[in-house]
């Protein structure tokens, strides 16, 4: 639980950080798709950096230097100690009953809408199902389905443009973005930038859409008259797109802004210099090889073995390690990842964390691995090298 609330803080500071740059340098532009795209990357983007890890030593260090992670449990449960990890099942419980209740809301709008579109009368085209509803909702689109109220089905011009609207909803999958973005809302529902990206998201939507209709020759300012005529009071919907979603005056604002231009397009490369700074401050760990006057080998034909293999090095790893009490107390487990190189003569040397979890534990690693017994030495070419080394031990409160 520990290790995802920090994943949750990690990977909203880099949502936060996406979505100030596009405030500070996208947002008044009318590229209007290419900043959909941008918001939906970017909170991807943001998703994964935290749960990505590099090691960084000069020269990436290979995979197969990575020992097999090592687990060190503690059998610690709520019925034995209710004070040590109290907190932990509160935190948990909290964000369990958020993530239901979200699932509810998509279950029960989800229900809603499938009632509406098995309700109506249905008149298929080649690109998607029109339903005639008798509800009293304004025009909507929910991916290929377009519903719109029957008594308003007359075939007039300010009709026609409520349609080609909602067929550029359909024609460019938003209901997709909205679903996607709804169900990472729902797993991520502590984080508050995403609701500020959904709603971006759905402004985005609006633009792009009033765009291409306006530029489908519809006139402008009879478009503009059947914007305002649709504007009703209404909660906006988890998933569909309301042909009246957007703010009625910052749409019109949007529709009479003065196209971008192609030096606009320059400001999206300063993502670029974002994006790698958070995944240096996120999912790079230093390595430091104080080599001195030995060469280090960082992929010897022959890598070190500690006695007699991986089983023995588990053994003594598990017979030798404690569980910080500190740790334990405050609830606290994780993977700690230890690098360390192995002389030409097997002795473990520059023992140091390169990921680490809490001060108590770091320290708990350093001195397991620091007290190691003599490994058999990696070969390179015939000849006894110096190795580096990188050791994960997992340390879990519960089997």
């Amino acid at each position: 639980m520990i290790d995802f609330l920090w994943y949750l803080l990690e990977s909203t500071i880099c949502m936060g950080l996406f979505y100030g740059l596009y405030r500070l340098l996208f947002q008044q532009t009318t590229l209007f798709n290419l900043n959909r795209f941008y918001l939906l990357a970017s909170t991807l983007a943001a998703l994964s950096i935290p749960a990505i890890e590099f090691n960084v030593a000069g020269e990436m260090i290979s995979y197969e230097q990575y020992l097999a992670p090592v687990r060190i449990s503690v059998d610690q449960t709520f019925a034995t100690n209710p004070g040590n990890n109290a907190w932990i099942w509160v935190i948990g419980g909290i964000y369990s009953i958020g993530v239901l209740w979200r699932l509810y809301r998509l279950w029960a709008e989800t229900i809603r809408i499938r009632k509406i579109i098995s309700q109506g009368k249905k008149i298929q085209a080649p690109n998607h199902t029109l339903v005639l509803t008798t509800e009293n909702i304004p025009a909507f689109s929910f991916f290929h389905w377009l519903i719109i109220r029957e008594s308003e089905w007359n075939g007039s011009d300010a009709q026609q443009q409520v349609i080609d609207h909602e067929l550029v909803h359909i024609r460019q999958y938003h209901s997709l973005d909205n679903l996607v973005l709804q169900l990472i809302h729902i797993f991520c529902w502590p984080n508050p930038v995403l609701s500020l990206i959904r709603k971006a998201i759905k402004e985005n939507h609006e633009f792009a859409v009033d765009q291409a209709v306006i530029h489908a020759n519809h006139n402008r300012e009879s478009y503009i008259d059947t914007l305002i005529h649709e504007v009703i009071h209404h909660n906006p919907s988890l998933l569909i797109n309301y042909f009246n979603h957007a703010k009625i005056k910052r749409r019109i604002m949007m529709i009479h802004q003065k196209r971008s231009g192609r030096k606009a397009l320059v400001n999206y490369l300063t993502v670029l210099p974002l994006a790698g700074l958070m995944t240096l401050a996120f999912s790079c760990s230093q390595t430091e090889l104080e080599q001195g006057p030995v060469q280090v080998m960082k992929d010897p034909q022959t890598y070190p073995q500690f006695q007699d293999g991986q089983e023995s090095l588990i053994k003594y790893l598990t017979e030798n390690i404690t569980y910080p009490l500190a740790a334990k107390d405050a609830g606290i487990e994780g993977t700690v990842i230890v690098g360390f190189i192995v002389d030409e003569k097997g002795n473990v040397q520059d023992v140091r964390i390169e990921r680490g979890v809490h001060e108590t534990i770091d320290e708990s690693a350093i001195a397991v691995v620091s007290s190691m017994p003599k490994w058999k030495a990696g070969e390179h070419e015939g000849k006894a090298v110096s190795t580096a080394m990188v050791l994960p031990i997992k340390y879990k409160l519960s089997n």
